[in-house]
């Protein structure tokens, strides 16, 4: 039997993009019957969501990336993995070059080109990928770019977008699993007395849940949603959302929901500046340089626009695939396949 093994990490203070990405691909392998397990540095909050989405990992432990080689190394030998899915900002090329030896496939999740890709599958499903010019250690390393590639849950391939409304009085406020800025209590002061009803999203991660109560606890049109099971469905109860630049960003998308983002770290800088030059959001610019007042002025404007809105809902329909967790599945079998004569 084929056998997978999924490198990720998440925390706190860097987000937990990468992790909710690879428990997508990780279901869908498992939805093929394949054996797959889940490597990530030991953390309370990565460990708590993976229990909760009942994902077989591996914790562990080291203090320098020739420590994690060794161990990882090990957990590829004695599993006997074939396919090694590494994702990412702290993996270098040395690090995937001693990797690459040890599982038949070797295939690396990227954002921002970080370094000189020895593998044999590199994946950058952001809407820019296909901007970054990749630099490939073999010649038949094969580039998935592009939004025909953009991860995401199973649960947005399957939902229709929102209808356009002329009149709308719902805002969907969501900064990640962490908010690692504490920026979700900006924008609901920014907001605070604008005409609409708003909801919360809180992640597992988030740390601001006594600043957040101050803010929320004498307005009644703050709705505050701790883990959402569903989180498609909150975003199809809402007209327009604010957000940060990550993930979220694609799943609002495929569901044609018109989108206030803010960048909230530099790996979300490409991102926020793509969606604003391809008019499927506007891009505030980094969030500390915000003011309230530009906040509320653009939260208001979008909500007053019915043709901007329209417009910015039906070109995210348009580039944004809902089918790039399957695409990606798909190219890495065929390439594995192709290269086992399987």
């Amino acid at each position: 039997m084929l056998k997978i093994a999924i490198r990720a990490d998440g925390s706190k203070d860097i987000g937990m993009g990468h992790i909710v990405r690879c428990i997508a691909l990780y279901k869908k392998f498992k939805q093929k019957k394949i054996e797959i397990i889940f490597i990530t540095n030991h953390n309370e909050d990565v460990e708590r969501l993976l229990k909760y989405e009942k994902i077989n990992f591996i914790g562990i432990t080291y203090e320098t990336l020739y420590e994690e080689l060794k161990i990882v190394n090990n957990i590829i030998k004695e599993n006997r993995i074939d396919i090694f899915i590494t994702d990412s900002y702290y993996i270098d090329e040395y690090y995937l070059k001693e990797i690459k030896p040890k599982p038949k496939l070797l295939v690396s999740i990227d954002d921002n080109g970080i370094c000189k890709y020895p593998s044999d599958i590199v994946i950058n499903g952001n809407l820019y990928g296909t901007d970054i010019i990749y630099n490939k250690v073999h010649q038949n390393t094969k580039l998935l770019l592009g939004s025909k590639y953009t991860i995401l849950r199973e649960e947005f391939a399957n939902k229709e977008p929102i209808k356009i409304k002329k009149n709308i009085n719902k805002v969907l406020v969501t900064m990640g699993g962490s908010d690692i800025n504490n920026f979700t209590k900006t924008v609901l002061e920014s907001i605070y007395d604008l005409d609409c009803k708003v909801d919360i999203v809180i992640g597992n991660s988030y740390k601001y849940k006594e600043d957040l109560e101050t803010v929320i606890r004498d307005n009644t049109k703050f709705n505050a949603i701790y883990n959402p099971k569903s989180m498609s469905q909150v975003m199809l109860n809402n007209d327009i959302a604010i957000t940060s630049s990550g993930s979220t960003i694609y799943e609002l998308a495929v569901l044609g929901i018109p989108s206030i983002t803010t960048i909230q770290s530099k790996n979300q800088i490409n991102a926020a500046k793509k969606v604003e030059n391809l008019n499927i959001m506007i891009n505030l610019g980094e969030f500390s340089k915000i003011t309230k007042s530009e906040l509320k002025k653009s939260t208001k404007e979008l909500m007053t626009n019915y043709e901007k809105r329209k417009q910015m809902s039906e070109t995210a329909l348009r580039i944004v695939s809902k089918n790039g967790t399957d695409n990606i599945i798909m190219e890495i079998l065929k390439y594995y396949s192709n290269k086992y004569y399987i």
